[in-house]
């Protein structure tokens, strides 16, 4: 398995297996170096009662079932899919086995718990247990006010419950959001107005 990357005497500790290089100005000199493959086992499973749906895995683009045990550096793909009336509460993402003390509710980087009905892990490094929760279904209105000599606001996003649901959707002023769901708005200005957080504040507030 890939131990490190060095680009350009630039040591990167990782061990992923696809190394990405972006806005390149000059050559390039890269080496991957390797060291024998450390092997982890991976339990998955639904964690709620009543079940409210199915979850899937794969690594590397291939199925697996829980209790695998998968080469470390594998990029690990989980896909939740709520039963009708269900939707995804939270994930809980436990380094070690079925034995170890469930971790807390996963969290995005703004610390607000994680509820996409997707879950990537990559590289894997570890021994893991990843369990779904599910619970009923409930959703909230999101209205925007109508436009202003200002600009203009669109709901474009809301938090996705199936899990072929991308979220995208075509721009709005109103929608239907999840439950602890994500809500992104695009603001369009008038000309002679700016897009800063007191005229988009100025717009949706009023």
């Amino acid at each position: 398995m890939v131990e490190q990357w060095q680009v350009n005497d630039a040591n990167d500790y990782t061990n992923r297996r696809t190394y990405n290089v972006e806005a390149i100005s000059g050559n390039l000199q890269v080496t991957a170096y390797l060291k024998a493959a450390s092997s982890y086992t991976v339990h998955y499973g639904i964690a709620s009662d009543p079940i409210g749906g199915s979850l899937t895995a794969i690594s590397d683009r291939q199925p697996f079932v829980s209790k695998s045990i998968l080469y470390g550096g594998s990029d690990l793909i989980f896909t939740a899919t709520p039963e009708a009336g269900y939707m995804l509460d939270h994930w809980a993402i436990t380094s070690g086995g079925l034995a170890t003390p469930e971790a807390t509710k996963s969290v995005d980087a703004n610390g607000r718990v994680y509820v996409e009905p997707i879950y990537s892990i990559s590289p894997l490094n570890r021994h893991l247990t990843v369990r779904a929760y599910f619970r009923a279904e409930l959703f909230h209105n999101v209205i925007l006010p109508a436009d202003s000599e200002q600009g203009t606001v669109r709901i474009t996003y809301v938090t996705p419950v199936q899990p072929a649901d991308t979220g995208e959707i075509s721009p709005t002023t109103s929608a239907s959001v999840r439950d602890a769901g994500t809500v992104k708005m695009t603001f369009q200005p008038l000309p002679g107005y700016d897009t800063s957080v007191a005229e988009l504040q100025a717009i949706v507030v009023g």
